[in-house]
């Protein structure tokens, strides 16, 4: 809900002709994240493709200061939190993914409770697999929560 309402206040501050010159370092990321969970999904393709390339192309002149570490850890957020619409409200864990078609598709990997996951996501479904026996993980789908474990994946559409 916070990246949701950072969303919210950036297209308030654009309506009143407010305008931003070039990015924070840490700012695209966020705003990329943001505008994927709130169906903007053209803005956050060219805000993660801003904070992707901050250091890879050195968009800001700056890279031989030395890489901008939160920025790429931005670019994690926005692709789990952001395009994946990753949350875990202590609960169940759950997903709502939004990824721009110009990325086809996610796979990644992470930790969530001392189960490793195995997520795969294109378009608006993803499915989420449970890589060790003796693991599991609930997961919130639009209908129930489902327990996820190794050989039963959980399809999210």
């Amino acid at each position: 809900m916070q990246l949701v309402h950072i969303y919210i206040c950036y297209t308030q501050a654009k309506r009143k002709k407010r305008t931003v010159k070039k990015l924070a370092a840490l700012s695209a990321g966020v705003q990329a994240a943001s505008a994927a969970r709130v169906g903007e999904s053209a803005q956050a393709w060219d805000y993660f493709r801003h904070a992707l390339y901050l250091d890879l192309c050195d968009t800001h002149n700056n890279a031989s200061d030395g890489v901008h570490i939160a920025s790429t850890a931005n670019v994690w957020n926005c692709i789990v939190m952001g395009f994946l619409g990753f949350v875990d409200d202590g609960e169940a864990i759950s997903f709502d993914p939004q990824v721009p078609e110009a990325l086809g598709a996610i796979t990644v990997n992470f930790r969530v409770r001392d189960a490793a996951l195995h997520v795969k996501a294109q378009g608006t479904s993803c499915s989420v697999h449970v890589e060790h026996a003796g693991q599991q993980v609930r997961v919130r789908t639009s209908a129930s929560v489902e327990i996820a474990s190794p050989g039963a994946p959980i399809v999210v559409s």
